[in-house]
């Protein structure tokens, strides 16, 4: 009778283990089922990143790799290696190309949201000053004047609202998603949350930025550190952030 009860226990663990199934997101996909051993093996060869999003049954929400499996480390194959140089090896630095495209683009993008206030702006400004040519009149604002502003104040807020809720949810901004890059916390590729992204890495920078004499130099020097061997500039440094490819 205890034979029979340890045989059937041992028929069924392995169905027990199969439960614990993850599915893990990428590019847009769902991919999976995987066990454990599975995605960390495919973090350390470098097919998942360690700050891509991993689900089970019985979990909330989809949450990093390297929050649900605790830093995923390299198999035994790697002897020797840390777990935080592990977690990096999955993830590939983003280009420098990559990264300035990401910036010009986001300038275009700030620009375009504008320009059609702006060019109202730019008819009412004219057509006010070619109408003081011929008939002398008061100083003060048109009509389409106040339309060019409001839709300049209109575009460039909606846009700074949606451009913060997808850099805090992804860690990208519009530019950095359409050139495949995002910012990760560099010691355990997680998302840096509202006080790295913004805090220590846009805000504190800027503000330094716009000192006289001093602002220039720090932003220059900023640029700069990319061409370091990790490619952190300073503001990735002050953040604890690196910019890898998504």
């Amino acid at each position: 009778m205890l034979r029979t009860v340890w045989f059937s226990f041992y028929i069924r663990q392995p169905y027990i283990l199969e439960i614990m199934q993850y599915y893990v997101g990428k590019n847009g996909q769902q991919l999976g089922p995987f066990g454990e051993e599975q995605v960390k093996a495919r973090v350390a060869a470098g097919e998942f990143s360690a700050a891509d999003l991993i689900w089970r049954e019985g979990m909330a929400s989809w949450e990093p790799i390297s929050t649900v499996f605790n830093n995923p480390y390299l198999p035994s194959a790697a002897l020797g290696a840390s777990p935080l140089l592990a977690v990096q090896a999955g993830q590939e630095l983003a280009g420098r190309g990559a990264r300035l495209g990401a910036v010009l683009l986001n300038g275009l993008i700030n620009l375009a949201a504008v320009l059609p206030g702006g060019i109202l702006l730019g008819i009412g400004s004219s057509g006010q000053q070619g109408d003081t040519l011929t008939t002398p009149q008061p100083m003060g604002i048109g009509l389409i004047q106040l339309i060019g502003i409001g839709l300049m104040l209109l575009g460039g807020i909606a846009l700074a609202i949606y451009q913060l809720m997808l850099y805090l949810r992804t860690g990208q901004t519009i530019g950095k998603k359409l050139m495949g890059v995002r910012v990760v916390k560099f010691s355990d590729g997680t998302n840096p949350g509202f006080g790295g992204l913004v805090g220590l890495r846009e805000i504190v920078p800027a503000v330094i930025g716009m000192v006289p004499l001093l602002g220039g130099i720090f932003s220059i020097v900023d640029a700069c550190f990319i061409f370091r061997g990790d490619q952190r500039c300073i503001h990735d440094l002050m953040a604890n952030t690196k910019v890898i490819r998504a």
